[in-house]
């Protein structure tokens, strides 16, 4: 089964090796990253067309997360095929030295992952007979923005 997704991006989006999972998310602007500080790096990258049983995940760069301690905070990071907005890298350091981000730098990495909608499967019964009845248990809710924008 192939699916569909089209990255547009203003940064190379293109895999480092012809087996690699995942593509780099690369800065588009320069950030200096304080000790135990957090921030939000744009990317560049917007999903224009993401098949909705597909999800985005944003990992680490393992070598930037050995040698500098400095990860993705909500690793995974959920980019669901509704959203629209520029892709953000949530990262975190935790050394005690300031981690200097240019443009064009690698700071983490995506790929594509299969899911599956959830459903609620209930039994319902009018005194005579039972019946088996599927529900959808996902809002239809037209998304709005990102970080938190769906709920607490």
């Amino acid at each position: 089964m192939t699916y569909k997704f089209k990255v547009q991006s203003v940064i190379n989006k293109k895999v480092e090796t012809k087996e690699s999972a995942c593509f780099n998310l690369r800065s588009t602007k320069d950030y200096i990253l304080q000790p135990q500080q957090r921030i939000l790096v744009n990317a560049g990258v917007y999903i224009d067309l993401m098949e909705p049983d597909l999800v985005g995940h944003i990992y680490s760069k393992s070598g930037i997360a050995f040698k500098y301690d400095v990860a993705v905070l909500n690793s995974p990071g959920i980019i669901d095929a509704d959203y629209k907005d520029e892709i953000k890298v949530l990262l975190i350091i935790h050394s005690k030295e300031e981690y200097i981000i240019n443009p064009r730098d690698a700071v983490a990495q995506m790929g594509f992952v299969k899911i599956f909608k959830a459903v609620k499967k209930v039994i319902e019964s009018d005194g005579c007979a039972c019946r088996e009845v599927t529900m959808t248990i996902i809002k239809d809710v037209e998304r709005k923005s990102g970080f938190g924008s769906t709920g607490k």
